[in-house]
């Protein structure tokens, strides 16, 4: 979910980006059947024998099974940027090339040998299409949590970190919306939600991020993160001790602090988690196996926790407006993020220290 950045104001007065209008009320591309297999037969040499639509909040896409296998066709909003296109194709092509064994979504390229190509939709809108190579697995949502999995989880995460440290591209500073690192430039998303007894919280929460957070996120540790790691885009194995099996959808990658990967990750299994200080540990001890987390990046996982619990609430809240008939699937985590911040609220951050969570972790 892309923006454009030109300036406006936040509540307190900084420098804030603003919704851009165009990316964020185009509805979804409209695409029948017939003209998903006609475009596979076209770009992709591809005759599908079934055509399942899958449940997206502003793209179009699709389950394509053939004989030679099962794909994801994945039909970009119109108003998408193409050099947010082309960034999500260059990250998946870097992953294949640097650890082809990872196992995320691989691009299947056109008959003429590209990334992606153009459909017209329904409405008349052109937009951008890639073919990807289809994941088996349980997904997390589905999946009992336990301490190895989570740390399996972790070390998944670590590993993709250290595949993408040094990834580049001319367009990876976009900036997106649901990059909780900016959250408090949602601040003018207040006024969508309905209680203002939780709007106040909310605005303490934004002011404490601003004060507090924000000033140190300078001094980590940057590239490209998926950012999305929720139960619906992690896929687990359950063949003996469930382990992490595959990550998907990486539509909300953003160049952020890596230790913010992490924190999106905790937020999402938090609700199935009795113990916060307990889940950072095992997903940070999973996550230092592979990449390097220093105890001031610790320091602010909670904090970069509550930042995406904030930004899922601002969004949900303001894309459920624009789009009522699609609210039951874009608030689908909007009580999950309200319960993790009041978790967060009430929770004893004793042990949340650096010092604390590498005795937890036995890191140094």
């Amino acid at each position: 979910m892309w923006l454009v950045a030109t300036a406006a104001q936040d509540m307190s007065g900084a420098a804030s980006l603003p919704l851009d209008r165009d990316l964020f009320v185009s509805p979804p591309p409209r695409l029948s059947f017939e003209q998903v297999a006609a475009l596979l037969e076209r770009a992709y040499g591809i005759h599908p024998h079934d055509i399942t639509a899958l449940a997206s909040e502003r793209d179009a896409n699709f389950r394509i099974d053939t004989d030679g296998g099962r794909f994801t066709l994945k039909v970009s909003n119109a108003a998408e940027p193409p050099a947010a296109v082309d960034l999500n194709s260059c990250v998946l092509n870097h992953i294949n090339e640097r650890a082809p064994d990872f196992p995320a979504p691989k691009i299947v390229r056109t008959v003429g040998g590209g990334f992606n190509t153009i459909v017209t939709d329904g409405t008349g809108k052109p937009s951008n299409v890639r073919l990807l190579t289809y994941l088996d697995g349980l997904p997390l949502g589905d999946a009992e949590i336990s301490s190895p999995l989570v740390r399996s989880i972790g070390s998944a995460l670590g590993r993709l970190s250290c595949i993408l440290d040094d990834f580049d591209h001319p367009h990876k500073n976009i900036p997106i919306l649901w990059d909780s690192t900016n959250v408090h430039r949602l601040a003018p998303l207040l006024d969508n939600v309905p209680d203002k007894g939780r709007r106040d919280v909310l605005k303490r929460h934004l002011r404490h991020f601003e004060t507090h957070v924000r000033p140190t996120l300078g001094k980590r540790r940057r590239h490209i993160i998926h950012n999305d790691a929720n139960p619906g885009n992690v896929l687990v194995n359950v063949r003996g001790t469930a382990s992490f099996a595959g990550i998907f959808d990486f539509g909300d990658i953003v160049y952020a602090p890596a230790i913010n990967e992490l924190a999106v990750a905790a937020t999402y299994l938090l609700a199935r988690c009795d113990d916060v200080v307990s889940l950072i540990s095992d997903l940070v001890s999973g996550y230092a196996g592979h990449a390097a987390c220093t105890s001031e990046d610790l320091c602010i996982v909670p904090d970069l926790m509550t930042a995406r619990f904030l930004t899922t609430i601002l969004i949900t809240h303001w894309r459920a407006d624009l789009f009522p008939g699609n609210a039951d699937y874009i608030l689908r985590n909007n009580p999950g993020a309200w319960a993790g911040l009041e978790r967060m609220d009430r929770m004893d951050r004793a042990g949340l220290t650096p010092q604390g969570i590498q005795q937890l972790t036995g890191q140094s």
